[in-house]
């Protein structure tokens, strides 16, 4: 080979070397380029990403601590209704009149003229006042109470006020007209109780030969606590026994509502 043979071989050699130094420099330049601009562009779309998500977490944040403020505000809009109808229950009991007490004591064969014409000094008839307190602002405003303690409590306390008045007018116009009634035999106060109680309930008030004001009575808190204890723990909603409230609430409307 000559010299210019060798010379142009080895300059072919070089450049083509050459040319395969710049390809894979070129080459390695453009896969780190390509690299970086696919880690730039995931290292945004992963900062978006988190971004997007921390506002989303703080919206459910806000809207978890919003209704766990409402529903805590709203249990204890339940708790406080709940409490003050029980405390209006309590008031009845308290004052209702003392002639109820006694009539307990009575077998039903002493009631009727026997009652009515009995004018021992111990027996404290009933007045109109006793009636009247029935219808005081401490017990007609437990009507606020109404919503958060639902219908089936609200029926329970309507149902205890009820009952207490019409005994009370019953045995008031029975000592005024000298012959007292049997007063679970009155229409209303069977009405009411019949919603009350379930068939065996039923039976078990018929078979008492005393004490049934007191019966009664105690039935209804019974229900009304075991009821309240429910809805505190959480076991029920102020929805229970929907179809009984129903049920009493008819039997007191039927009866005049809330004129005894």
């Amino acid at each position: 080979m000559d010299f210019l043979s060798w010379t142009i071989s080895e300059e072919a050699i070089s450049g083509a070397a050459a040319g395969g130094l710049v390809s894979f420099l070129l080459k390695s330049w453009f896969e780190t380029r390509l690299k970086k601009s696919i880690k730039h562009e995931y290292d945004s779309r992963l900062l978006k990403l988190k971004s997007d998500i921390e506002k989303e977490s703080n919206l459910i944040n806000i809207l978890q601590s919003n209704y766990s403020n409402k529903n805590n505000a709203s249990h204890d809009r339940i708790l406080t209704s709940i409490e003050s109808i029980w405390a209006g229950i309590l008031y009845m009991k308290k004052f209702k009149p003392t002639l109820l007490g006694i009539i307990d004591l009575l077998h039903e064969s002493e009631l009727g003229t026997e009652l009515g014409r009995d004018e021992n000094p111990r027996i404290i008839d009933i007045n109109q006042s006793d009636i009247d307190y029935l219808f005081c602002d401490e017990l007609d405003g437990k009507l606020q109470d109404r919503l958060y303690a639902g219908e089936y409590l609200w029926s329970l306390f309507f149902s205890y006020r009820q009952l207490i008045g019409r005994i009370s007018i019953v045995n008031k116009k029975g000592r005024e007209e000298k012959d007292v009634p049997i007063w679970w035999e009155d229409n209303i106060c069977k009405s009411v109780i019949s919603a009350l109680c379930s068939k065996n309930e039923l039976s078990e008030f018929n078979k008492l030969e005393f004490g049934r004001v007191n019966w009664i009575l105690n039935h209804i808190e019974s229900k009304y606590l075991e009821a309240s204890k429910r809805i505190i723990t959480g076991e029920e909603s102020i929805n229970l026994e929907a179809e009984l409230a129903t049920k009493v609430i008819k039997a007191l409307e039927k009866n005049g509502n809330t004129n005894l």
